[in-house]
């Protein structure tokens, strides 16, 4: 099974969260990466991550 480009960017995103707390975040500034951005996006809208 191959994975598309925005599923491979999302799980870059979801790694980037601290495992040491679940009350713990990341910030994804408006300079980062444009797939980061798009893919943190998506996390949102499909409700993975808030804010």
């Amino acid at each position: 099974m191959r994975l598309s480009t925005e599923v491979i960017q999302e799980i870059e995103v979801l790694s980037m969260f601290p495992r040491e707390s679940a009350t713990l975040g990341i910030k994804i500034h408006h300079d980062a990466d444009p797939g980061h951005i798009a893919a943190a996006k998506r996390l949102y809208y499909k409700h993975i991550i808030t804010l």
